[in-house]
């Protein structure tokens, strides 16, 4: 971990008192577990340079333990999302220019999900003809 530059996870979950918003500071990058099982992988070019982010899932998922994991190549789990609880984290920085890798990393993560679920959960529309209603 550089030590010229601070990192923090900010973390949105639901207590029985409420919901919280709090930020943690990373001591070092954290990386999938062995037995988490990788489900996609996403290239992209930012400022430059080719980055990577892999998707991982627990292998194990008991009810309330399912998680999602991001991975950036650089910089390990950068976003966590909880499969049960109301729980998520993503990375963030004192260093503008990671932070601003982060970023765009966190807006591809919500494209690729979007996508995914226009592609395997919402029925397409179909295109209906006008001339063909009556």
């Amino acid at each position: 971990m550089n030590q010229n530059n601070d990192f923090y996870f900010i973390r949105a979950y639901q207590k029985h008192t409420g919901n919280i918003v709090d930020t943690v500071r990373v001591n070092r990058f954290l990386f999938h577990q062995n037995a988490d099982t990788l489900i996609n992988v996403d290239s992209f070019y930012f400022d430059g340079s080719s980055h990577q982010f892999r998707i991982y899932k627990n292998k194990n998922q008991c009810q309330d333990g399912g998680y999602i994991l991001y991975e950036l190549d650089t910089l390990g789990i950068v976003f966590y999302t909880s499969l049960y609880w109301i729980s998520s984290k993503r990375m963030i920085t004192t260093n503008k220019n990671l932070n601003s890798l982060l970023e765009f990393t966190f807006f591809r993560i919500l494209h690729h999900n979007s996508k995914y679920i226009i592609e395997h959960f919402i029925e397409p529309k179909k295109i209906v003809n006008p001339n063909q209603i009556f």
